[in-house]
């Protein structure tokens, strides 16, 4: 298994179905897991479809936000207001980093963000943020390096965003 896409599948597979044994282990079968574990399952996909095609499309993210949204409203006004605002200023600033940096961040990667800042909060998910891109330009650094990448190739972020979004949702508190 040299094929880097298919390691990046397989890690990004397994992380999901730790990350959902994971969560049910810490919060037992309850209904925030009930509600968790779809949510972790949308994000595998998207982080796994990036890897094959680098793209992110609509039929994962959008189901993925309205989801969020909709499990948001069934806990009451204070997390629909923290998922409205985690949506707005977490999809709203990865807008501005696809607009600056001209097409090196797509739209699925936007969604995406907005999908994670209305899972995590604009607090948890401003730190998957940071936590994606320093991995993400670490890995590109480290690719660039060994000459396995050159100064144009470009990495899926879609997995970074997934993984770290994945590892927070089962690590940080439940509110």
């Amino acid at each position: 298994m040299r094929d880097p896409k298919k390691w990046g599948i397989a890690v990004v597979g397994l992380l999901s179905g730790v990350l959902v044994f994971a969560a049910v282990h810490r919060y037992g079968l309850t209904v925030h897991t009930a509600l968790t574990i779809p949510t972790i399952v949308l994000l595998a996909g998207a982080g796994i479809v990036d890897i094959q095609r680098k793209i992110i499309p609509d039929w994962l993210t959008l189901p993925g936000l309205l989801w969020v949204l909709g499990t948001s409203a069934f806990s009451g006004w204070p997390r629909v207001a923290d998922a409205l605002l985690g949506l707005s200023l977490c999809g709203g600033l990865l807008l501005i980093f696809a607009v600056i940096s001209r097409g090196a961040v797509g739209g699925g990667d936007v969604k995406l963000m907005a999908m994670i800042g209305a899972s995590l909060g604009w607090q948890w998910g401003f730190g998957v943020l940071a936590f994606a891109q320093l991995s993400a330009a670490l890995l590109a650094v480290c690719l660039f390096i060994t000459g396995r990448r050159g100064g144009k190739d470009t990495l899926p972020f879609g997995p970074f965003l997934a993984t770290f979004a994945m590892l927070a949702m089962v690590g940080r508190p439940m509110q």
